[in-house]
């Protein structure tokens, strides 16, 4: 393998933030210049979404940051001669350092010293914007993992023969061969905060709480309007839960009362085990079956002469 060139070996770092004046940064990383215009280009040119969206890229903004490496042979000669010096110079302070953070293996490979602080590349995209929800920002996830979809959109739901839920897209992207959606922490947490809010905007229930309502009556008109709904909630009249919320004290406790209702009508659960051929040789095994089913101790050699 030929050696890079000089500006393909570069790499810089940098923080995605959500305000230019805030010192954290909400994803930060090592990047190189070159392989991430080298994909902005061939996304720009090869993807119809991105045309759609109105993404460009302008060849001309990498001539502003083009950095020439002079070699020159004074340069070298100078160099030289300082390192050569400087190795003869020792410091007892220095010696006397202990190691610290810095020398850990712990230390994570995006540390910077305080004096590199300022070559870091800090953009905020999002600053100055209006928040758009997923929902009505219909390519969100297609142009927020290039990586994944590189730049295609999935077909539209009036394209489609029959109705596919996204619940439904998320399983096939995940249980693929193409492993890129399943090896993408980011994506999955996505897809997931996604499925929440549908199950928080589409399945939220609402229950009415045991108390009285002063002299007001409550009617079956009250609870099919909107405004009704939303004034029982601002008032503490009433409360939402989420049965089909995974993780959430109604779902639990469903699934408690069909755990309860199996037990019931059907008696005790029994435990099935299904052991492997390989299995028949282990002697603890065999020895904790012993006790459990004939209520005997069997000796080592006993059990080695089981079949």
């Amino acid at each position: 393998m030929l050696p890079r060139l000089p500006q393909d070996t570069g790499t810089i770092k940098v923080q995605l933030k959500r305000r230019l004046q805030y010192k954290s940064s909400a994803l930060s990383l090592n990047v190189r210049p070159n392989k991430v215009m080298q994909a902005a280009a061939w996304l720009v040119n090869t993807s119809e979404l991105y045309r759609e969206q109105g993404i460009t890229f302008d060849q001309h903004w990498l001539s502003y940051f083009d950095v020439t490496t002079p070699n020159s042979d004074n340069e070298n000669t100078t160099v030289n001669q300082t390192n050569s010096t400087s190795e003869d110079e020792w410091s007892e302070d220095e010696a006397e350092i202990p190691a610290g953070v810095t020398d850990s293996m712990l230390t994570p490979t995006d540390f910077v010293d305080d004096t590199e602080r300022q070559h870091i590349y800090n953009v905020a995209p999002g600053e100055g914007s209006r928040p758009l929800s997923i929902f009505r920002d219909q390519y969100s996830e297609e142009l927020a993992y290039p990586g994944i979809f590189l730049g295609q959109k999935r077909p539209d739901e009036k394209q489609r023969l029959t109705r596919v839920y996204y619940s439904e897209i998320c399983k096939s992207e995940l249980r693929r061969s193409d492993r890129r959606a399943a090896m993408c922490i980011e994506n999955i947490f996505f897809k997931t905060k996604k499925m929440q809010m549908k199950l928080l905007l589409g399945q939220s229930q609402l229950a009415i709480r045991k108390c009285k309502m002063g002299n007001r009556t409550l009617t079956a008109g009250d609870l099919k309007t909107p405004e009704g709904l939303t004034n029982l909630i601002c008032h503490d009249e009433g409360y939402k839960f989420l049965t089909a919320l995974r993780g959430s004290p109604p779902y639990f406790e469903k699934a408690k009362k069909d755990l309860f209702a199996m037990i019931r009508q059907l008696g005790p659960a029994s435990l099935f085990c299904s052991f492997s051929s390989a299995e028949t040789k282990w002697n603890h095994v065999l020895r904790i079956l012993g006790k459990l089913v004939d209520h005997k101790d069997y000796s080592d050699e006993q059990l080695d002469n089981l079949n």
